[in-house]
Parts: C-alpha cells; structure tokens; sequence
C-alpha cells in the first residue's frame, strides 16, 4: 500500500540531466526523489526498432526511494471497452518494479481513482532479458482519464518498448464506485494536473523512437 499511495500521489514531471523524454510520456516521482532516477529515448538499446526508453536510477538512489514513468490519454474513446495494456521490458540490478494501469475519472461529484491496477502478481527483481507483460481494465462511463506505465523502488535499470494500447471487447459496467478518494486540496491539485496534460485521444510514442 506504501507503493501504490506514494506513486499514485507522485505528480512532480522532470527530464533529468538534459536527457530527452520521450515524446507524450512523462517521469513522475515525489519532489525529494525528482533528480534520483533518469528516464530517456536510449538509441543504444532496443527490442525492435532504433531506440527504447530506459528508465535508471542514479548513483544517490536510495533503496526507499522511488518513481515512475506513464503517458495519459483521454477515456473518450474507450468508455463501455475492455482495454489491455502491454510492453516489452528487459531490466538489470532491479530492486523491485512493476507496471500500473489507472482510470481517473468522477463519481459522486468527485475527482478520484476509479481504478488502479498495480499488477502486484508481476514484479520484477533482478536481471531479465526482454520479455512482454500485459493487463487488463474496464473503462466505464465515468472515466476522464486513462494512465498507463510502471514503477520503480530502489535501484536499477529498465528499458521498455513495443507498448501496445488496445481495445479487446465490450463491457456493460456503466459506472464505477471510486476506488481511491483523495482529501479535498489533493483532489483539486490531481485534477488541475491532469486537466493541464496534453490531450492524447489515443496512445502515442509506443515504441520509445520518438524524442521530446
């Protein structure tokens, strides 16, 4: 639960040491965590293609210590679908990492999570070569916004490509209870942050090429 919460809450977005994003995804972390992990278009490195995103700790990385990255995309085109997210991942010196999926959207007059998928059957320690991970959501009629991405705790490497985003079938789910209600000045500051987000209809930068 301390993993979720601090990631969920984790809005601060940086690009580090003059390394490039990639383009539409963001790197979110506390404030105090903000320069201890990297997170850039690594043309060194790939599954298919010329490039990869990595995603690395620093040398004054802590084992408490941790980030994430995602992209948010707009539920207007997903609302009454089942969707699945899935990426290639390959990591070196992991501590521990996963992957995270979550729906914002309104419930009772309220901004809040309708949805987090932690995927907490799946995580990752240690050195794997590259392998793909998928989940699954209900987007219900209720949802604003759709995050998709992973997380670190503590050190190491991560390189991702070849995510995919797509629709898998139908659901009669109309309305979703909140899953998570923030307190009230957090739920205005979570809403004014996801609202100033570029408004992706759809995912973008899939496959990491793309810089920012």
């Amino acid at each position: 639960m301390t993993i979720q919460l601090t990631i969920l809450l984790a809005f601060l977005s940086v690009s580090a040491f003059g390394q490039k994003l990639p383009l539409y995804w963001e790197k979110s972390s506390a404030q105090r965590n903000q320069n201890l992990y990297t997170f850039f278009v690594d043309k060194t490195t790939s599954f298919t293609g010329k490039s990869s995103g990595q995603f690395k700790s620093t040398d004054s990385t802590l084992l408490t210590s941790q980030a994430s990255f995602n992209q948010q995309i707009l539920a207007d085109n997903y609302r009454g679908k089942t969707v699945e997210f899935s990426i290639v991942t390959k990591i070196l010196k992991v501590d521990t990492a996963g992957f995270w999926l979550r729906i914002d959207g309104d419930y009772n007059g309220k901004h809040c999570i309708l949805e987090y998928e932690p995927s907490e059957q799946i995580i990752l320690t240690g050195d794997s070569d590259w392998k793909k991970y998928s989940f699954k959501a209900n987007i219900t009629d209720n949802a604003s916004y759709i995050k998709f991405g992973m997380w670190i705790v503590g050190r190491g490497t991560i390189w991702v490509d070849n995510a995919e985003f797509k629709i898998i079938g139908e659901h009669t789910n109309k309305i979703k209870d909140a899953k998570f209600e923030w307190d009230k000045d957090v739920e205005i500051r979570m809403k004014a942050y996801n609202d100033k987000r570029e408004k992706l209809l759809k995912p973008e930068n899939l496959d990491f090429e793309i810089e920012k």
